[in-house]
Protein backbone atom coordinates (compact mmCIF):
# COMPACT_ATOMS: atom_id res chain seq x y z
CA UNK A 1 0.00 0.00 0.00
CA UNK A 2 1.43 3.12 -0.64
CA UNK A 3 2.56 6.13 1.60
CA UNK A 4 1.94 9.34 1.08
CA UNK A 5 4.03 12.71 2.58
CA UNK A 6 3.19 16.28 2.78
CA UNK A 7 6.24 18.91 2.95
CA UNK A 8 5.58 22.38 3.53
CA UNK A 9 8.06 24.80 3.70
CA UNK A 10 7.32 27.89 5.95
CA UNK A 11 8.64 31.04 7.45
CA UNK A 12 6.40 30.68 10.63
CA UNK A 13 2.69 31.73 8.79
CA UNK A 14 -0.26 31.30 11.25
CA UNK A 15 -1.66 29.70 8.18
CA UNK A 16 -0.04 26.64 8.48
CA UNK A 17 -2.02 25.44 11.00
CA UNK A 18 -5.29 25.25 8.14
CA UNK A 19 -3.21 23.94 5.39
CA UNK A 20 -2.22 20.76 7.45
CA UNK A 21 -5.78 20.88 9.09
CA UNK A 22 -7.00 20.14 5.24
CA UNK A 23 -4.24 17.51 4.92
CA UNK A 24 -5.29 15.29 7.75
CA UNK A 25 -9.30 15.61 6.02
CA UNK A 26 -7.58 13.67 2.62
CA UNK A 27 -9.30 10.38 1.87
CA UNK A 28 -6.32 8.45 1.24
CA UNK A 29 -5.81 4.70 2.08
CA UNK A 30 -2.10 4.31 3.25
CA UNK A 31 0.47 6.30 5.64
CA UNK A 32 0.23 9.80 5.92
CA UNK A 33 2.75 11.74 7.52
CA UNK A 34 3.78 15.78 7.75
CA UNK A 35 7.12 17.41 7.23
CA UNK A 36 7.30 21.05 8.00
CA UNK A 37 10.64 22.70 7.31
CA UNK A 38 10.42 25.90 8.66
CA UNK A 39 12.90 28.46 7.11
CA UNK A 40 12.51 31.36 9.89
CA UNK A 41 15.35 31.83 12.11
CA UNK A 42 12.66 31.60 15.02
CA UNK A 43 12.08 28.27 15.98
CA UNK A 44 7.70 27.31 16.10
CA UNK A 45 5.77 24.64 17.22
CA UNK A 46 3.34 23.10 14.97
CA UNK A 47 0.87 20.05 16.57
CA UNK A 48 -0.44 17.58 15.00
CA UNK A 49 2.88 17.44 12.29
CA UNK A 50 5.70 14.09 12.33
CA UNK A 51 8.34 15.85 11.69
CA UNK A 52 9.49 19.76 12.43
CA UNK A 53 12.49 20.88 10.81
CA UNK A 54 13.39 24.43 12.52
CA UNK A 55 16.53 25.76 10.91
CA UNK A 56 18.81 28.82 11.88
CA UNK A 57 18.14 30.19 8.47
CA UNK A 58 16.66 30.83 5.69
CA UNK A 59 17.74 28.30 3.28
CA UNK A 60 15.15 29.21 0.28
CA UNK A 61 12.39 27.47 -0.69
CA UNK A 62 14.27 24.99 -2.82
CA UNK A 63 16.35 24.22 -0.86
CA UNK A 64 13.79 23.53 1.94
CA UNK A 65 11.49 21.10 -0.35
CA UNK A 66 14.53 19.23 -1.01
CA UNK A 67 15.60 18.91 2.41
CA UNK A 68 11.56 17.96 3.51
CA UNK A 69 12.22 15.32 0.67
CA UNK A 70 14.90 13.73 2.02
CA UNK A 71 13.32 13.74 5.49
CA UNK A 72 9.96 11.92 4.24
CA UNK A 73 9.46 8.72 4.10
CA UNK A 74 6.35 8.54 1.76
CA UNK A 75 6.13 6.99 -1.91
CA UNK A 76 4.40 10.46 -2.97
CA UNK A 77 5.42 13.57 -2.06
CA UNK A 78 2.51 16.31 -1.50
CA UNK A 79 3.66 20.05 -1.97
CA UNK A 80 1.45 22.52 -0.54
CA UNK A 81 2.20 26.43 0.02
CA UNK A 82 2.00 27.10 3.47
CA UNK A 83 -0.71 29.80 2.40
CA UNK A 84 -2.78 27.06 0.86
CA UNK A 85 -5.43 24.43 1.56
CA UNK A 86 -6.84 21.86 -0.64
CA UNK A 87 -10.82 22.65 -1.14
CA UNK A 88 -12.11 18.99 -0.40
CA UNK A 89 -11.43 15.91 0.92
CA UNK A 90 -10.87 13.65 -2.36
CA UNK A 91 -8.26 16.32 -3.62
CA UNK A 92 -5.40 14.20 -2.68
CA UNK A 93 -6.58 11.24 -4.15
CA UNK A 94 -7.49 12.64 -7.24
CA UNK A 95 -4.00 13.53 -7.75
CA UNK A 96 -2.23 10.47 -6.79
CA UNK A 97 -4.93 8.49 -8.82
CA UNK A 98 -3.44 10.20 -11.98
CA UNK A 99 0.19 9.46 -10.88
CA UNK A 100 -0.59 5.50 -9.95
CA UNK A 101 -2.10 5.48 -13.96
CA UNK A 102 1.39 5.13 -15.78
CA UNK A 103 4.79 4.42 -15.22
CA UNK A 104 5.67 7.51 -16.99
CA UNK A 105 3.70 10.51 -14.82
CA UNK A 106 5.99 12.19 -12.15
CA UNK A 107 3.85 15.28 -11.03
CA UNK A 108 0.30 16.26 -11.28
CA UNK A 109 -0.68 19.65 -10.00
CA UNK A 110 -4.25 21.00 -9.05
CA UNK A 111 -6.22 24.23 -10.33
CA UNK A 112 -5.20 26.98 -8.01
CA UNK A 113 -8.11 29.42 -7.13
CA UNK A 114 -8.61 32.42 -5.04
CA UNK A 115 -10.35 32.62 -1.79
CA UNK A 116 -13.40 34.20 -4.14
CA UNK A 117 -13.38 30.73 -6.61
CA UNK A 118 -11.53 32.74 -9.33
CA UNK A 119 -8.80 30.75 -11.33
CA UNK A 120 -5.04 31.97 -11.00
CA UNK A 121 -4.01 31.84 -13.97
CA UNK A 122 -0.60 32.59 -13.18
CA UNK A 123 -0.27 29.12 -11.42
CA UNK A 124 -1.85 27.08 -14.28
CA UNK A 125 1.24 25.11 -15.62
CA UNK A 126 0.26 26.18 -18.83
CA UNK A 127 0.39 28.99 -20.76
CA UNK A 128 -2.66 27.21 -22.66
CA UNK A 129 -5.48 28.89 -20.59
CA UNK A 130 -8.13 26.78 -22.23
CA UNK A 131 -7.14 23.54 -19.94
CA UNK A 132 -8.02 25.82 -16.73
CA UNK A 133 -11.70 23.31 -16.39
CA UNK A 134 -10.37 20.00 -17.93
CA UNK A 135 -10.30 16.93 -15.66
CA UNK A 136 -6.64 15.70 -17.28
CA UNK A 137 -3.83 17.36 -19.28
CA UNK A 138 -0.55 17.06 -19.74
CA UNK A 139 1.58 19.53 -18.82
CA UNK A 140 4.95 20.92 -19.29
CA UNK A 141 5.57 21.93 -15.98
CA UNK A 142 4.13 21.23 -12.22
CA UNK A 143 4.00 24.30 -9.67
CA UNK A 144 4.15 23.36 -5.84
CA UNK A 145 1.45 25.56 -4.59
CA UNK A 146 -0.76 22.52 -4.95
CA UNK A 147 0.88 18.80 -6.22
CA UNK A 148 2.03 15.72 -5.80
CA UNK A 149 5.33 13.94 -7.15
CA UNK A 150 6.28 10.42 -7.31
CA UNK A 151 9.49 10.73 -4.75
CA UNK A 152 11.65 8.13 -6.07
CA UNK A 153 11.87 10.14 -9.54
CA UNK A 154 12.17 13.63 -7.67
CA UNK A 155 15.00 12.24 -6.10
CA UNK A 156 16.97 10.37 -8.80
CA UNK A 157 16.42 13.72 -11.40
CA UNK A 158 18.07 15.76 -8.27
CA UNK A 159 15.38 17.29 -6.95
CA UNK A 160 15.38 21.54 -7.26
CA UNK A 161 18.50 23.32 -7.71
CA UNK A 162 19.15 25.07 -4.56
CA UNK A 163 20.81 28.31 -5.74
CA UNK A 164 17.76 29.21 -7.09
CA UNK A 165 16.57 29.98 -3.94
CA UNK A 166 12.63 30.41 -4.92
CA UNK A 167 11.10 31.08 -8.40
CA UNK A 168 11.20 29.06 -11.51
CA UNK A 169 13.08 26.04 -9.75
CA UNK A 170 9.95 23.62 -10.18
CA UNK A 171 9.96 25.12 -13.88
CA UNK A 172 14.16 24.33 -14.50
CA UNK A 173 12.79 20.43 -12.78
CA UNK A 174 10.06 20.28 -15.11
CA UNK A 175 12.56 20.52 -17.67
CA UNK A 176 14.89 17.57 -16.46
CA UNK A 177 11.83 15.96 -15.89
CA UNK A 178 10.91 15.90 -19.57
CA UNK A 179 14.38 15.13 -20.57
CA UNK A 180 13.90 11.76 -18.67
CA UNK A 181 10.94 10.80 -20.56
CA UNK A 182 8.64 11.82 -17.34
CA UNK A 183 4.70 13.32 -17.97
CA UNK A 184 3.41 15.91 -15.98
CA UNK A 185 0.00 16.53 -15.34
CA UNK A 186 -2.90 18.64 -14.34
CA UNK A 187 -6.30 18.51 -13.33
CA UNK A 188 -9.88 20.58 -12.21
CA UNK A 189 -10.91 17.80 -10.25
CA UNK A 190 -8.71 18.68 -7.73
CA UNK A 191 -8.65 21.92 -6.30
CA UNK A 192 -6.40 24.31 -3.98
CA UNK A 193 -7.57 27.67 -2.62
CA UNK A 194 -4.53 30.15 -2.29
CA UNK A 195 -4.44 33.21 -0.49
CA UNK A 196 -1.29 34.19 -2.15
CA UNK A 197 0.14 36.07 0.74
CA UNK A 198 3.51 37.19 -1.77
CA UNK A 199 4.38 40.41 -2.77
CA UNK A 200 6.48 41.06 -6.10
CA UNK A 201 8.64 43.38 -4.51
CA UNK A 202 12.33 44.36 -5.90
CA UNK A 203 13.87 40.63 -4.19
CA UNK A 204 10.83 38.84 -6.37
CA UNK A 205 11.97 40.82 -9.75
CA UNK A 206 15.32 40.27 -9.34
CA UNK A 207 15.20 36.25 -8.51
CA UNK A 208 12.62 35.77 -10.97
CA UNK A 209 14.32 37.00 -13.73
CA UNK A 210 17.51 35.97 -12.75
CA UNK A 211 16.00 32.78 -12.63
CA UNK A 212 14.43 32.10 -15.84
CA UNK A 213 17.49 33.28 -17.66
CA UNK A 214 19.11 30.53 -16.06
CA UNK A 215 16.56 28.38 -16.87
CA UNK A 216 17.38 29.55 -20.60
CA UNK A 217 20.71 29.32 -20.80
CA UNK A 218 20.11 25.37 -18.99
CA UNK A 219 17.74 23.99 -21.19
CA UNK A 220 16.80 26.44 -24.24
CA UNK A 221 18.55 26.66 -27.74
CA UNK A 222 21.02 29.48 -28.32
CA UNK A 223 18.25 31.65 -29.66
CA UNK A 224 16.13 31.52 -26.78
CA UNK A 225 18.68 32.61 -24.33
CA UNK A 226 19.63 35.63 -26.02
CA UNK A 227 15.74 36.65 -26.52
CA UNK A 228 15.16 35.53 -22.80
CA UNK A 229 17.82 37.98 -21.36
CA UNK A 230 17.18 40.69 -23.13
CA UNK A 231 13.46 40.27 -22.32
CA UNK A 232 13.57 39.75 -18.44
CA UNK A 233 16.36 42.40 -18.68
CA UNK A 234 13.76 45.17 -19.38
CA UNK A 235 11.24 43.57 -17.33
CA UNK A 236 13.73 43.72 -14.55
CA UNK A 237 14.05 47.47 -15.14
CA UNK A 238 10.54 48.75 -16.37
CA UNK A 239 9.24 46.82 -12.45
CA UNK A 240 12.18 47.96 -10.52
CA UNK A 241 13.45 51.14 -11.71
CA UNK A 242 16.79 50.02 -10.34
CA UNK A 243 19.96 49.79 -12.70
CA UNK A 244 22.08 48.69 -9.83
CA UNK A 245 19.86 45.73 -9.40
CA UNK A 246 20.35 44.91 -12.79
CA UNK A 247 24.19 45.23 -13.26
CA UNK A 248 24.08 43.03 -9.90
CA UNK A 249 22.28 40.19 -12.10
CA UNK A 250 24.55 40.45 -14.47
CA UNK A 251 27.60 40.18 -11.99
CA UNK A 252 25.54 36.76 -10.57
CA UNK A 253 25.24 35.23 -14.41
CA UNK A 254 28.98 36.54 -14.74
CA UNK A 255 29.77 34.39 -11.81
CA UNK A 256 27.71 31.61 -12.91
CA UNK A 257 29.10 31.37 -16.27
CA UNK A 258 31.49 28.53 -15.65
CA UNK A 259 28.71 26.09 -13.77
CA UNK A 260 25.77 26.77 -16.17
CA UNK A 261 28.17 26.21 -19.02
CA UNK A 262 29.32 23.03 -17.98
CA UNK A 263 25.45 22.49 -17.24
CA UNK A 264 24.09 23.32 -20.41
CA UNK A 265 21.83 20.64 -22.16
CA UNK A 266 19.77 22.21 -24.35
CA UNK A 267 16.05 20.69 -26.01
CA UNK A 268 16.28 19.90 -29.15
CA UNK A 269 13.78 21.15 -31.94
CA UNK A 270 11.32 18.65 -31.72
CA UNK A 271 11.06 18.63 -27.92
CA UNK A 272 10.85 22.28 -28.52
CA UNK A 273 7.81 21.57 -30.88
CA UNK A 274 6.48 18.88 -28.39
CA UNK A 275 6.65 21.08 -25.12
CA UNK A 276 5.15 24.29 -26.95
CA UNK A 277 2.47 21.96 -28.06
CA UNK A 278 2.01 21.60 -24.10
CA UNK A 279 1.83 25.07 -23.37
CA UNK A 280 5.53 25.61 -22.69
CA UNK A 281 6.35 29.16 -22.77
CA UNK A 282 8.99 30.31 -25.43
CA UNK A 283 9.66 33.74 -25.72
CA UNK A 284 11.53 34.24 -29.65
Amino acid sequence: MASFSLVFVTLGRDSIKHSIDSFKRQELEGRKEIVVVNNSSLPIKVDGVDKLVNLSTNIGAAAGRNLGAKVAKGDYLFFLDDDAVMDSSSTAKELVSILESSSYAVAATAKSVLPSGKPIFSELPSSDKSIVDRELALTPYFFTMGAVVDRNKFLASGGFLERFVVYQEEVDLSFRFFKNNYSMFYTSKSVVVHRREHKRDKRYWFLNSLNRIQVAWRHFPSVYVVSNFVLWSVILLLKTGSLSLWKSMVEKLRLLYIPLSKERNPLGYYEVVQLKRLGARFIF
